[in-house]
């Protein structure tokens, strides 16, 4: 009896010590997950980017003339007003430029006076050919008048030679007195003929001289135009502002010598009225389609980490950059620059590089998802196929989880439409409001 009870014990103890380790090692742990409730709420989408601060309005001012510099009168954050003068060129070679222009004028306006003495001995010698024609034409008259009566003579005394009654010899006068007459009457008509040329050459005289009229009055122009164009040289010399606003930048000092040949050299920077700040931001092309003028704009700048700024979206500018194979479309964000004591040009300097959140969509009064649940993939989980009313042409398709009373997983199909960081539009699925929806397994 003895022995048999040492064996059970030592059977009892075997598996006592091998038994329950093995029980143990076979246990599998119940795992426990982490929750949140499926809540309404508003979704606002948001697309993120960099940007750079500029100035509104900014002006590059240069030089239209060559000449050094004699005076510098501004300087970087200095407030101009429009018209102020912020340098001056030295003058000696524009102002010797613009005499010789005028004295250029002055010349052309003595050469066409001089055309003008011309035109009136024109005049002169039109008015003595009118006077010659209209003698001519009486000579002409004369002439005819004289030659009917030698003609007349003739015939009578023809008659008085046959009859007797005069000698032979006076009828050869009457035939000279007829010659002479008619002679006289071809020379008239011949002088009135060399007027009509000396009219012909007039009229020669005449082209020539509106020509040379017309050339002068061109030289005039010109001239005169020189004159204003040395004007305007010599108010370039006086560089002033054209806009309200700030230096930001100045590149020349007294004494610097300006070249204007073939580039115009850049002098001053002056920004409009720091107020209001340009941000240019660059968008992704797969974001850019959502971005419209009007929009509503949230951004930081690094040095003002506790402070938002806001803007809104003025231009969508469709000339794209692409760099590294990234393809961007510029977008230009208005926005007002706060000032204070500390601040009297605004908080915004130019260049400064910012964090900005576009407001692209609001989804108010929604059933939001946690962002964490659809990516929760529990490990050995076989899926369990289901009906679903989800329309994967509607959103984004994705699978969440439940616990059911037992605090096992269950899976649901659901359809998701816009984003925030943490949440998501939850469109269509099994999923109730308030459910508890897992997250992710407890630490």
């Amino acid at each position: 009896m003895k022995t048999v009870f040492i064996s059970v014990s030592v059977i009892v103890a075997v598996v006592i010590g091998v038994g329950v380790p093995y029980i143990k090692s076979n246990t599998v742990p119940k795992v426990l997950y982490k929750t949140e409730p499926l809540t309404r709420g508003d979704i606002v989408v948001n697309v993120t980017t960099t940007g750079i601060v500029a100035p509104s309005q900014l002006v590059q001012i240069g030089s239209q003339v060559s000449g050094t510099v004699n005076e510098v009168l501004k300087t970087p954050n200095d407030i101009v007003h429009k018209g102020d003068v912020l340098a001056r060129l030295d003058t000696q070679i524009l102002l010797a430029e613009k005499r010789t222009t005028e004295v250029h004028f002055i010349q052309t306006k003595a050469a066409l006076e001089a055309l003008g003495a011309e035109r009136k001995g024109l005049d002169l010698r039109r008015s003595r050919l009118n006077f010659d024609r209209k003698r001519k034409q009486l000579g002409c008259v004369r002439s005819e008048t004289e030659l009917v009566l030698a003609r007349k003579n003739y015939d009578r005394y023809v008659d008085l030679v046959r009859a007797d009654a005069q000698p032979k010899a006076e009828l050869e006068l009457r035939v000279l007195d007829r010659t002479n007459a008619e002679t006289a009457l071809e020379l008239a008509r011949v002088e009135q003929d060399s007027l009509d040329v000396e009219a012909r050459q007039i009229e020669v005289d005449e082209l020539q001289l509106r020509s040379r009229e017309k050339q002068a009055e061109a030289e005039i122009s010109q001239a005169e135009e020189a004159v204003k164009r040395a004007d305007t040289n010599l108010n370039y010399a006086t560089i002033a502002s054209p806009i309200d606003g700030i230096v930001l930048e100045r590149s020349i000092e007294p004494g610097q010598t300006i070249t204007a040949s073939f580039q115009t050299p850049i002098l001053f920077k002056i920004a409009s009225n720091l107020r209001k700040v340009r941000i240019d931001a660059y968008i992704d092309e797969a974001d850019v389609s959502r971005i419209k003028s009007g929009q509503e704009v949230m951004f930081e700048a690094s040095g003002y980490r506790d402070f938002k700024f806001k803007g809104l979206v003025e231009k969508v500018q469709l000339q794209s950059v692409t760099q590294n194979n990234l393809v961007t479309y510029p977008v230009l964000i208005a926005a007002l620059n706060p000032m204070d004591d500390e601040h009297p040009f605004g908080k915004l300097m130019p260049g400064m590089t910012v964090t900005i959140k576009i407001n692209v969509a609001t989804r108010k009064d929604v059933l939001c998802l946690p962002v964490a649940a659809t990516r929760f993939f529990p490990e050995s989980f076989i899926p369990i196929e289901q009906k679903s009313d989800v329309d994967e042409n509607s959103g984004v398709s994705g699978t969440v989880y439940t616990l059911d009373s037992s605090g096992s997983l269950r899976q649901h199909l659901v359809t998701t439409g816009e984003s925030s960081p943490d949440r998501l539009e939850l469109l269509a699925g099994d999923v109730k409001e308030g459910s508890a929806i897992v997250i992710g397994p407890t630490e």
